[in-house]
């Protein structure tokens, strides 16, 4: 009697030895388990999304339509045009808002508006006083950031088929401006009447 509850006791021990295992080794293999490609690329496209930006974005009172190279900086453009007016009237002044590169057409419109005023309307008071988002630092966008927003135009979208002004001041009469049907950027008289599309840098 005493021999067999020995024996008894022994297979139940095994036997709950061997469950406990069996469990532990389930455990271990659940928590192995690798989540599929689809589900694995879901999860990389959340954190990117989450923790950068990309052109097409709503952003900032606009649309995102150029990133530079740290992924954390770029430039917006407004979601419509802000109007169809001159680069400047018939006096002609001189400005010096002659830069033409990415990051000068803020500068460039405060120029302009330091020598034009503000007592009537033309292009770059157009982008400054545009109010996009609640945002107050609009501008009128150099050559090349013009161009850059050209090249996203059907992602940011709205334009007219005709040409863009910049704030790119090419002497005292004349001004760089865009066609935004093909590549072409040329200068016209400040006194033509342009599409105006106000961008912002974030």
């Amino acid at each position: 009697m005493k021999r067999g509850f020995v024996v008894g006791s022994l297979v139940t021990l095994l036997f709950t030895l061997g469950l406990a295992a069996s469990i532990a080794s389930t455990a271990e293999d659940i928590d192995g388990v690798t989540p599929s490609s689809a589900a694995a690329e879901s999860m990389e496209n959340a954190v990117t999304r989450s923790n950068g930006f990309y052109i097409g974005q709503r952003y900032g009172g606009g649309i995102i339509f150029w990133i530079d190279g740290t992924g954390q900086h770029g430039l917006i453009a407004a979601t419509s045009d802000q109007g169809f007016t001159w680069w400047g009237d018939r006096a002609y002044l001189t400005t010096g808002a002659t830069g033409v590169a990415v990051g000068t057409g803020s500068v460039n419109t405060q120029k302009i508006i330091k020598v034009q005023g503000r007592q009537y309307t033309y292009a770059a008071l157009l982008c400054a006083n545009y109010r996009g988002g609640s945002y107050a630092d609009w501008f009128l966008p150099s050559k090349n950031e013009l161009y850059l927003l050209y090249q996203q135009k059907n992602v940011v979208g709205g334009f007219i088929r005709g040409s863009y002004w910049s704030s790119s001041e090419f002497d005292h009469s004349l001004a760089w401006h865009k066609f935004f049907y093909n590549d072409d950027a040329v200068v016209s008289h400040k006194d033509r009447y342009d599409g105006v599309r106000a961008i912002r840098a974030f």
